[in-house]
């Protein structure tokens, strides 16, 4: 992880890139996870492995790189009130797909649906998407309700639910970029639907977290991290920038989660010019709205102008958007 660290930092002085600008992740990155990035540029590998095995044992007000409390809650909620609440998102999630109807408040049966028994939910929703929904739990500390003896994190619920789209959009060993991939959870999910090609893009400290997870996960032969050997049954996981290497029109699909509108504007018109150039067709877009402006329907009329084919609600997390974007 470390090497693969180095090699994009000198990647990067080769690269001929425009300097990006300040954003959220570099707020980020001095302050709350100081510490874990010097470990990195220090190659100090004991002090990198008491960072992740304690990542996400305390409250943090960013999430992604975490399976703990983050500021999806407030910090003064009671571990029942989050659990209770991670365990309304599965409810969402089973409604989504239609496991489960949508209650309706004026004839009822109403508030029923968040009473249902876990292990059944659990068991009629693997048999919808016929495949394992069981969580990676016992990597980082995590938290959440506990079905099966398996904690549930509402990130492994905003995942499959992801991967559940992924999976509609991509045919079988198809080519799929996610820029800002987090832990890697919408790659492990996605490819349970299908055998993908799938790659990350990332920044390079949230690399070497995507690579401890997704390798102490699935095993280090299903990873490939900056600088090895590629093979299509890996999952990718490389710098953001690398994604200038990839061919034309040669992605089945490039999506995005939880990132773009904190990601500075040097990097997203970056990133979009080159998602424009390498997608066959669609761009699928899962994001928050709340920085005015500095919303993926913006930065898409702003730098590439592809046509939205349908926004919605997101289903399984408040104040999200689902969109689609494709080639004209």
């Amino acid at each position: 992880m470390v090497k693969a660290y180095w090699a994009a930092t000198e990647d990067w002085k080769v690269a001929g890139l425009a300097a990006p600008g300040a954003d959220l992740w570099d707020h980020i990155l001095q302050n709350d996870m100081k510490a874990f990035a010097d470990a990195i540029e220090s190659g100090d590998t004991d002090r990198i492995f008491d960072y992740l095995a304690s990542i996400g044992r305390s409250y943090s007000w960013f999430g992604g790189l975490t399976l703990g409390v983050d500021g999806y809650t407030p910090a003064y909620w009671t571990a029942e009130r989050v659990a209770l609440l991670y365990w309304e998102k599965l409810i969402c999630l089973a409604e989504s797909c239609g496991v489960l109807n949508i209650e309706n408040p004026e004839s009822g049966p109403y508030q029923e649906n968040i009473r249902r028994d876990a292990d059944q939910l659990v068991a009629r929703l693997e048999s919808h998407f016929k495949i394992s929904l069981t969580p990676p739990d016992d990597i980082l500390p995590t938290f959440g309700f506990v079905v099966r003896s398996r904690i549930f994190h509402y990130r492994h619920i905003n995942a499959i639910y992801a991967a559940a789209k992924i999976a509609d959009l991509v045919p079988e060993n198809g080519r799929v970029a996610e820029i800002g991939g987090g832990l890697g959870l919408g790659a492990l999910y996605a490819r349970r639907f299908k055998p993908l090609d799938y790659t990350i893009y990332d920044l390079p400290v949230s690399c070497v977290v995507s690579g401890f997870f997704l390798m102490n996960a699935l095993g280090k032969e299903k990873v490939c991290l900056f600088g090895e050997r590629t093979t299509a049954d890996t999952i990718k996981v490389y710098p953001y920038w690398a994604l200038a290497q990839t061919e034309d029109e040669s992605l089945d699909l490039a999506v995005n989660q939880d990132s773009l509108p904190e990601i500075d504007d040097v990097s997203v018109a970056f990133l979009l010019g080159h998602v424009n150039r390498t997608v066959k067709r669609n761009f699928l877009s899962l994001n928050h709205e709340t920085f005015g402006h500095r919303r993926v329907s913006e930065f898409i009329d702003k730098h590439i102008g592809l046509k939205r084919t349908w926004r919605s609600r997101n289903w399984v997390r408040e104040g999200y958007v689902d969109e689609l974007y494709v080639k004209a």
